[in-house]
């Protein structure tokens, strides 16, 4: 009954019920809000800055035509990133400062998102998921 009571009450105060990494995978929605990032494209800002835009809802990857650039945007499912070298820390290096486990920087087109702790937790167990 209580637990009924704090769901309504979160929806009336405009807060969805989805864990904090689907929202951040999904609609680049953090805890303050729109997650931000420090490079990337222009046209990210306009397309809901989530994960999903370019790596698919499923995080299986997608080609992605951006104007006169295509790119393929790689598989994110936790099995597609261990596959590639990747641990949770490498992980949060990766998306805040663009650099792969073998140190190797990404492409422009890869955003640097300005992540909290607890988003990257959020993050991070909702990839561990797909």
């Amino acid at each position: 009954m209580l637990a009924g009571a704090i769901c309504l009450l979160l929806a009336a105060c405009g807060r969805g019920t989805d864990p904090l990494g689907k929202r951040i995978f999904e609609d680049g929605v953090g805890m303050e809000g729109r997650i931000h990032y420090t490079q990337g494209p222009d046209w990210l800002r306009f397309a809901g800055p989530g994960c999903a835009v370019c790596h698919g809802v499923r995080g299986a990857g997608l080609s992605v035509q951006a104007g006169d650039v295509t790119g393929v945007a790689p598989p994110i499912t936790w099995d597609a990133l261990i596959e590639r070298g990747y641990d949770e820390r490498s992980l949060r290096t990766a998306l805040r400062d663009g650099v792969d486990p073998h140190g190797r920087e990404f492409q422009y087109y890869m955003p640097r998102w300005t992540l909290s702790d607890a988003e990257l937790d959020a993050l991070t167990a909702y990839l561990q998921q797909l």
